[in-house]
């Protein structure tokens, strides 16, 4: 009979002799339960470490900067959609008097001839960032320049994840060919979008600075992160995408025959 062998943790193979070693005084019976936690969130911690040192260097490859990325067909240009407070209120669940407020503060585009602009798509992102970070603790101030820099990221998620995102006009022919385009790979969406990094997640452990990783099992498996602050941009991008209830993006093709036939396809979610 063949008998697998258990490898043991590091913990175990090495607890024991530290602990006996004699001469030591401060290590007595009462004293042992502590060491042994002590040295296995050590080992456990510096084994996240690993993996998500590992976990960086394959999703580098994922970083987008703008380079070798899809362009768009000739004829075509891209608009994002806008819309007015009573609807960003809507989407981003933000109350009304923290929209006044941060109005206000600067957070967000200022009046144009008397009366305040309309929000963007990307704008609307980065709101909805700077609503979700100031209810895990930071202060708006702080968690703007960050709700900045993930916009895009999280405009990315939202117009993959919901059939309906993205809208394409223009003749049946370039509107089926540009619709296909989009949705058989993500890269038309890169193009338009750039995002800076697909990973999914926005974490904070044990209040610690909130760093970008792909997969949580990883984190949650070790046992190391016994609390953590999490923004899920997948999720956070469908439930924009829902409640703005039409398009964020359109694709427009441009034709100088003014009678040519149009039409207006949707895009179909891709995650």
């Amino acid at each position: 009979m063949i008998v697998a062998k258990r490898t043991r943790p590091v913990s175990e193979r090495f607890l024991p002799s530290f602990l006996d070693s004699a001469g030591s005084l401060l290590l007595q019976d009462f004293m042992r339960p502590a060491v042994e936690y002590l040295i296995k969130r050590i080992s456990a911690t510096f084994l996240i470490s690993m993996k998500r040192f590992i976990s960086a260097i394959k999703q580098k490859g994922t970083k987008r900067t703008g380079e070798g990325v899809m362009k768009l067909r000739s004829g075509w240009s891209v608009e994002f959609q806008t819309f007015g407070a009573k609807e960003v209120l809507e989407i981003t669940r933000l109350p009304q008097a923290l929209l006044r407020l941060w109005r206000q503060r600067g957070y967000f585009p200022e009046k144009e001839k008397g009366r305040w602009a309309k929000y963007d798509a990307n704008e609307i992102a980065s709101i909805y960032l700077l609503y979700a970070f100031s209810k895990l603790g930071m202060a708006p101030s702080h968690a703007a320049h960050f709700a900045g820099d993930l916009a895009p990221d999280l405009l990315f998620f939202a117009t993959l994840s919901v059939d309906g995102a993205c809208e394409f006009l223009g003749p049946p022919s370039e509107v089926d060919v540009m619709r296909r385009e989009f949705d058989d790979s993500f890269d038309l969406a890169r193009s338009v979008i750039e995002p800076k990094d697909e990973r999914r997640y926005v974490v904070s452990v044990h209040g610690s600075a909130f760093e970008r990783i792909g997969d949580l099992n990883d984190m949650i498996n070790s046992e190391a992160s016994e609390y953590f602050s999490c923004i899920d941009l997948v999720a956070a991008g469908r439930g924009i995408a829902i409640r703005a209830q039409r398009p964020l993006v359109t694709f427009r093709f441009s034709t100088d025959q003014a009678e040519a036939p149009k039409a207006r396809r949707l895009s179909h979610g891709q995650t």
